[in-house]
């Protein structure tokens, strides 16, 4: 039996354990380095294999649930794929993916949630108001987004975003240039392991330095990146927020998990979130997460775009349907016998 005490009632806390930022790990897995990469947990599946590209799933036995109908997954990476959608198959190879991609326009499910960068308007250049109303003027997805276009961003399915979900329109074009207030260097930071920061980083280091402005770049880890660890170095986190299936109650939950946002936030607007999540909780009125993201957008983060994504399933596999995410149901999908 475990017992949890609440600081205060909430009548959605049951809801909040079947959120996945509430799975059940090791107590110790934030300081098992390589538990990333052979993670433990309590899902259908085990990791029986991982290598940079491929990640071999095989079905758990002693799963609480219903048994996985396919007992092993296979999880490869193509360089030369297109990087908005999954492609499962059993037969699939790299040349055959290539003459799929003509016809995913029709697959594809708009993420819900964005891109952004979220400002550090506790220890970094974002402190001082000149700076914050630069940033966001100079740092906007219309100014950048044609800059990664021109780059060459793959096979990505980017448009611009005005808010952190579809449809929220809280972040607006500058209506005056905005200047500099000095030449300057900045940190940025992001995580490692995902192949379009690295590109964003570079069309905001092309972006500002016409401006003299330099762009340094830091890739972190998830746990030092959510954790807010190195916070006094860094001026601005690059990331992204998905939401899924959760909708905008998954503002609240976002916002609830990590560290960084307390590492990034000023007193003021650390109050204002505990504010409108306690008046969430006790009301589950809808415009809680709307006002909660219009003065987040304002104060401390700027959307940068939304993605497409999908699955593209060939016909020998069965019961394959996107999610909200782009992502699918491992366990549901079974082979057709020929």
């Amino acid at each position: 039996m475990i017992d949890i005490n609440l600081s205060c009632p909430d009548p959605l806390f049951d809801h909040a354990l079947t959120l996945p930022e509430a799975l059940i790990l090791p107590a110790d897995c934030d300081n098992d380095k390589q538990f990333a990469y052979q993670p433990i947990g309590t899902g259908p599946y085990r990791v029986a294999e991982r290598q940079a590209h491929r990640l071999v799933l095989e079905a758990f036995d002693d799963y609480f649930g219903y048994r996985a109908l396919t007992d092993q997954i296979q999880i490869m990476v193509f360089d030369e794929a297109a990087m908005c959608y999954l492609t499962p198959s059993t037969t699939l190879t790299p040349e055959r993916l290539a003459s799929h991609q003509t016809t995913l326009s029709q697959k594809l499910e708009m993420d819900q949630g964005a891109g952004y960068l979220l400002l550090n308007c506790r220890d970094g250049l974002a402190k001082q108001p000149a700076w914050r109303e630069y940033l966001h003027a100079k740092l906007s997805s219309l100014q950048l987004l044609p800059r990664l276009a021109a780059n060459g961003m793959g096979e990505y399915r980017l448009f611009n975003a005005y808010g952190l979900m579809p449809g929220w329109m809280h972040h607006t074009q500058a209506e005056q240039q905005r200047v500099a207030p000095g030449p300057t260097s900045l940190t940025v930071a992001y995580l490692s392991d995902h192949p379009l920061y690295p590109l964003i980083a570079q069309a905001m280091k092309t972006h500002l330095a016409e401006e003299g402005i330099t762009v340094n770049t830091l890739a972190l880890s998830p746990a030092d990146y959510f954790s807010g660890r190195y916070s006094r170095k860094i001026d601005i986190w690059l990331g992204a927020m998905s939401f899924g299936e959760r909708g905008q109650v998954g503002l609240f939950n976002w916002l609830g998990t990590h560290n960084l946002v307390l590492h990034a936030c000023t007193d003021a607007l650390v109050t204002k979130i505990e504010t409108e999540t306690q008046r969430w909780r006790d009301t589950q009125d809808d415009d809680c997460a709307e006002t909660l993201a219009r003065c987040l957008v304002e104060h401390q983060m700027i959307p940068l775009f939304h993605i497409w994504m999908g699955v593209m399933a060939t016909p020998d596999l069965q019961d394959v349907a996107s999610n909200a995410v782009g992502w699918f149901d491992f366990k549901s999908i079974w082979h057709k016998p020929s």
